[in-house]
């Protein structure tokens, strides 16, 4: 566009003699004599007038030979706005004979012929004209193609126009125009009764000669078109025969064909409005509950929001007026005069920062500009921080505190991903293991650290393959292991399911160092043992004397019964074989009562002694 705009400094300029014509028909002191002696100045003018005069357009009675006449006939703005057509035209049209350059020649002169009709003002045939030309030069200048010119480039084609206009001493009332359309063209501004003629004049050009028709183009021109279709049918045919009649003027090949099937289009653009009517009278319906909806959504937004045109707000929503506690109307009711200098200097158009209210509350605030046509807009999104920011400190307060209490728990804690890495041990894990800094355990295996059996490893994993199953909430083992200096430990284990945000990461481990606990119960199972071989040792020594003490009397009885036997004659056998029988008796009575014995008992015998007691004799 840059090398664009300055080749356009090499535009043809007008004759001088076109230039005079101009300057003069917009002097009132000059009169019609002087005014047509310029005119004879341009011999080729003065044919274009005869012929136009005599033309089938202007149907007069009889031919017009005299110039005089033909001035008075037509007047002198007709004949400035005739000579500066001619000009215009006899300037540019020999600037590129291709075939794209020439279908935009007729594009422009056609969308202006319709303009004419519509306006019935020769000044809107040329204000038309004279909007076209910036395209036509970039057409021609940059070799494009006809759909490349773009809303894009207006801006620079009201420079080219400006430069057109000064180098040709256009008059300001047709400048007017020209500029009326560019500033709709560009700021969409409302279209008034000239620059609608513009306007139907170019849609229509382009939908009859590059076949562009689009549905949304015929809506705007029903919109605006208050013709009936049979009219203005007939309006586009007439123009199509001045563009020809132009066209064959000034020697342009290949003639405009007529357009036959504008009432069609009309028709159809009709029938489409009619069906939109419909669609966009069930689509009212459906907005208005749209927007019922959008306006408890824009209430109910998590953001506060503010929108201000120059120093007054005209929009906020009950999100901000909670956190204002009520409503402001101005920035300076809402921020520090440092905190806004701060907002208004910033050289991009959005800034965000983390700042505190005038009602003391901390916001995320974001702070946008927008400029709309020559309005500035501010928007204002803020996030109420301020409860936020004291359950952040009350968080890392209890965060300090829980990991102070975790480490100084009086129970080894370590958890464990999935894979068995080590997410995070405690002090005292470590302690029991002898591993001077927890911080080193992190990302490493925990199979690193405690060593176990196979047997043990297996059963290990099968436990945490039934907790992560659902089979069991935790399961507790005990397992013999080392610490770090190769010293035997006993561990009792508790595992539980580990989570985070829901979802399981792993596993939980309170580990217990059991060792002495497992060296108590050893030297008690020692104790037990050495007790119970005692207790043996001493009922053998009771069944022993027991056996001693009630046995003694009937044996003794019995060996000294057979000694007499002896020595005896047979009147007293008798009588000693009747106490052997008695001493056989009491033994065999004492062994039944030693099988008879439920529960241990004893009794005092000599020396102090103790003999277990069989009961009464």
């Amino acid at each position: 566009m840059a090398r664009f705009l300055k080749k356009i400094e090499d535009i043809p300029t007008l004759p001088e003699v076109a230039i005079k014509i101009i300057q003069l028909s917009l002097d009132e002191k000059i009169s019609n004599k002087d005014f047509e002696e310029y005119i004879h100045l341009s011999p080729d003018l003065v044919i274009k007038i005869f012929r136009l005069i005599n033309s089938p357009f202007f149907g007069l009675p009889y031919k017009v030979k005299d110039l005089s006449q033909a001035i008075g006939l037509l007047g002198r703005k007709t004949i400035r706005n005739l000579a500066l057509t001619f000009f215009l035209i006899d300037t540019i049209k020999d600037i590129s004979s291709k075939e794209e350059i020439l279908n935009y020649w007729k594009l422009m002169v056609l969308g202006s012929n319709i303009a004419k009709l519509i306006s019935k003002r020769d000044d809107i045939f040329v204000a038309s004209l004279l909007y076209y030309l910036p395209h036509y030069f970039y057409l021609v200048y940059e070799n494009k193609k006809l759909n490349s010119v773009t809303d894009d480039y207006y801006v620079a084609f009201i420079d080219v126009a400006n430069k057109m206009f000064k180098k040709w001493h256009i008059p300001e009332e047709i400048q007017n125009l020209v500029f009326k359309y560019f500033k709709y063209k560009f700021d969409e501004e409302e279209l008034d009764k000239e620059t609608l003629a513009i306007f139907i004049g170019e849609k229509f050009s382009k939908m009859i000669l590059l076949e562009g028709v689009k549905h949304k183009d015929l809506d705007i021109l029903n919109t605006y078109l208050k013709m009936k279709e049979e009219s203005f049918s007939k309006l586009i045919e007439r123009a199509i025969d001045t563009t020809n009649f132009i066209l064959d003027f000034f020697n342009i090949p290949d003639k405009i064909v007529n357009a036959g099937n504008i009432i069609n289009l009309l028709a159809k653009a009709n029938q489409k409005i009619f069906d939109l009517y419909q669609e966009n009278y069930k689509l009212l319906r459906e907005t208005e509950e749209l927007n019922k909806i959008l306006s408890t959504s824009f209430n109910n937004l998590p953001l506060g929001v503010m929108v201000f045109e120059g120093d007054e707000c005209i929009l906020t929503n009950l999100t901000a007026e909670r956190i204002l506690e009520g409503k402001k109307d101005r920035l300076e009711d809402i921020l520090d005069e440092e905190i806004i200098e701060t907002l208004k200097s910033h050289p991009g158009d959005s800034i965000k920062l983390i700042t505190t209210l005038k009602n003391k509350k901390v916001v995320d605030l974001t702070y946008f500009k927008s400029m709309s046509g020559k309005t500035i807009k501010v928007f204002l999104f803020f996030r109420d921080l301020t409860e936020e920011l004291k359950l952040k400190e009350r968080y890392k307060y209890l965060k300090e505190n829980y990991e102070e209490l975790i480490h100084s728990a009086g129970i080894g804690i370590v958890i464990i991903d999935l894979k068995g890495n080590i997410i995070f041990a405690n002090k005292k894990f470590c302690d029991i293991l002898k591993i001077k800094n927890y911080e080193s355990l992190k990302n490493k295996q925990l199979k690193d650290f405690i060593c176990v059996s196979k047997e043990c490893e297996f059963q290990i994993i099968n436990i945490f393959k039934e907790i992560l199953s659902g089979n069991a909430q935790e399961k507790t083992i005990q397992i013999k292991s080392q610490n770090r200096l190769k010293e035997e430990i006993y561990l009792e284990i508790t595992i539980t399911i580990y989570r985070d945000a829901g979802s399981v990461k792993g596993f939980q481990l309170l580990v217990n160092d059991i060792t002495d606990k497992k060296k108590l119960e050893v030297e008690k199972e020692k104790m037990q043992k050495n007790v119970l071989e005692s207790e043996k040792h001493r009922v053998l020594v009771e069944l022993a004397g027991t056996t001693a003490h009630e046995l003694n009397q009937p044996l003794t009885n019995l060996m000294l019964s057979l000694e007499m036997l002896k020595t005896i004659d047979e009147v007293k056998k008798s009588k000693y074989l009747e106490r052997i029988e008695q001493a056989t008796e009491r033994i065999a009575e004492i062994v039944k009562k030693f099988s008879n014995v439920t529960k241990y008992k004893t009794k005092d015998y000599l020396d102090s002694s103790k003999i277990i007691d069989l009961g009464d004799e």
